[in-house]
């Protein structure tokens, strides 16, 4: 491998464990992507009744909650939860995977009196969020930087050049930002 591919995939991996280790949760619009995704994979429908107390990002149409966030997003959400669901069920024994589920405990919104607020996550939630993060927003955001180094390229310019672009567009944008949490616009920008 030539110097300046190994030079790029450290570069690439390192801003891969930079992002993920500013990971964050802003709220409403995390859960409702979140739960969208989790109601494709877990319940294969896109009504999200189940998961309904747990965001403001919501539409009742028909006596069905349904998720206010683009489709696409789920999609592209879904498979990073499916395979944190494999994981967790393939790693941990039953009794564990239930009294885990089980210890994720809400308490009712003193803003809103249909939702419910997270008061203790559950190992499979804390992770999955996690896992969900940097397999969506963080893995798409990276090859939007790699597509930029890319473009530099074919524009002409020098290794250092292409470089500096990438490390601008990533860390100095509020790409870096996007890349960090469950938005969607991360998933619009690639």
């Amino acid at each position: 491998m030539p110097a300046a591919s190994r030079r790029t995939v450290k570069f690439f991996v390192s801003f891969f464990l930079v992002s993920a280790l500013f990971l964050h949760w802003d709220g409403w619009g995390e859960h409702a992507i979140f739960d969208f995704a989790k109601a494709l994979v877990d319940e294969h429908r896109l009504m999200i009744d189940t998961y309904a107390d747990n965001n403001v990002d919501r539409l009742l149409i028909q006596g069905h909650y349904y998720s206010n966030k683009s489709i696409g997003s789920a999609l592209l959400v879904a498979p990073s939860y499916a395979l944190w669901k494999g994981l967790y069920n393939l790693v941990f024994p039953k009794s564990f995977r239930d009294r885990d589920l089980a210890s994720t405990t809400k308490f009712p919104s003193p803003w809103y009196s249909s939702l419910a607020i997270y008061d203790h996550l559950s190992l499979f939630e804390r992770l999955g969020r996690i896992v969900v993060t940097l397999g969506s927003s963080t893995l798409l955001g990276l090859l939007t930087l790699w597509l930029v180094y890319r473009f530099a390229g074919l524009l002409g310019a020098t290794e250092w050049d292409r470089w500096l672009v990438v490390i601008a567009f990533g860390f100095g944008t509020s790409v870096f930002y996007w890349n960090s949490d469950l938005f969607q616009d991360t998933m619009g920008m690639w």
